[in-house]
């Protein structure tokens, strides 16, 4: 099946260059139009986003992550000491993996989106993006340079490579012999018919190609339908990928059932959690109110009893007295009742002052209950009688309002 592809401007989106063309087969004619005016051309056909290189830094990071998920939120912090922009602002394309080796090309979210934004408000929705260097033939130890009017793109690897304006070639390209490891061919298209690139007697040799048709050509002809870097990926992953639209349905129909089974069992296991607390918060208001109250002999709803227990207290002109009990009582109960290892063993009020007998595992531990206290708004708490022995402590926690 034919090919779109389409070849931005860096700076103008709606600006392009496109072409159709079959794996291995000399493409059609390139065109330049505004996005529009491609859309009716494209409809139905697979569209491959060709991202000028000089936008798009191809790098590596070694990282010991196996996890695709890990691997894409630690990448851009390892690289971030490189970068000049804020992470944030940008978006990292994870390519092949080898032992802890990553391939990583990294481009700006602005800039990706305002071309997928573009092609998206002319309804075309690209499969693939990716750096025009990634798309040049190449053979392992050859470079693979084009150049074309003002600009130049160079390969170097299976992912590594960069564009540069045609000045800049030469110098670069011989930095690179001195640094890098070095070719042992230079495959160079001329698609200007421009100036011939001058090299000294150490350089590696150049294999001169023709470049009929131009630089999109030559990118369509070089095309490889398995990209090994794929920019439309992470938050860019179109999910409405014409493989994954053509899966079976069984498969949906089999994942739709996991997912409703899973459901059902979440739901039940989450209603269990639920009566369990619901048990445990009334078993706890019981052992509060006993406590609270050790002469009664029969608790049959806690808060209830609770609440005519107070309700006494205020008819006999104890009013504001219950009232400062159950504010002081509600603030402490549940730093107590939380607590892990902590237990309330008694409970009595007199004259503004709430005493909280309290038994934990150490002293250090009653001291953080008290101190958990001291935080609440208006309140203070002091720590009294305090003693440990075999392994345990008990003290008596006395609260009041701050004046």
């Amino acid at each position: 099946m034919e090919t779109v592809f389409i070849y931005p401007d860096s700076r103008d989106p709606d600006q392009v260059r496109w072409l159709k063309a079959n794996p291995g087969q000399r493409p059609g004619p390139c065109q330049t139009a505004r996005l529009k005016a491609v859309a009716k051309e494209v409809a139905g056909y697979p569209v491959v986003l060709i991202v000028p290189g000089e936008d798009v830094l191809l790098t590596h990071v070694d990282i010991h992550v196996r996890q695709m998920a890990k691997l894409r939120k630690a990448i851009p912090y390892a690289l971030e000491e490189r970068l000049a922009e804020d992470v944030d602002s940008l978006h990292f394309g994870i390519g092949a993996r080898e032992g802890d080796y990553t391939e990583v090309a990294v481009i700006s979210q602005e800039k990706l989106e305002g071309w997928l934004d573009a092609l998206k408000d002319a309804h075309i929705v690209p499969r693939i993006a990716i750096p025009d260097m990634l798309v040049l033939p190449w053979h392992q130890y050859e470079w693979s340079v084009v150049v074309d009017g003002a600009r130049a793109v160079v390969r170097t690897g299976a992912a590594s490579g960069f564009s540069c304006d045609r000045e800049s070639l030469e110098p670069l390209l011989l930095m690179l012999l001195d640094s890098a490891e070095r070719p042992t061919l230079i495959r160079l298209w001329h698609c200007d018919g421009g100036e011939r690139l001058h090299w000294s007697n150490t350089a590696p040799a150049i294999k001169e190609h023709s470049c009929e048709g131009g630089l999109l050509s030559l990118l369509a002809l070089a095309w490889q339908p398995r990209p090994n870097l794929n920019l439309m990926q992470g938050p860019y992953n179109q999910q409405a990928d014409v493989v994954k639209a053509l899966k079976p349905w069984r498969w949906a129909a089999i994942l739709l059932g996991i997912w409703f089974v899973l459901g059902f069992g979440k739901n039940l296991v989450e209603q269990h959690q639920l009566k369990a607390e619901r048990a445990g918060l009334r078993a706890q208001s019981e052992r509060l109110y006993r406590q609270t109250f050790p002469g009664v002999k029969r608790v049959v709803n806690a808060r209830v009893q609770m609440e005519q227990k107070l309700k006494k207290l205020r008819g006999s002109g104890n009013a504001a007295t219950g009232s400062d009990f159950l504010e002081l009582l509600a603030a402490a109960s549940p730093i107590v009742g939380t607590e892990k290892g902590v237990s309330l063993e008694n409970v009595s009020y007199r004259k503004g002052l709430l005493t909280l007998k309290v038994a934990a595992g150490s002293l250090s531990q009653l001291d953080a209950v008290k101190q958990k206290i001291e935080q609440s708004p208006g309140l203070k708490a002091e720590l009294k009688s305090a003693d440990s022995a075999q392994g345990k402590a008990s003290g008596q926690i006395r609260i009041q309002r701050t004046q």
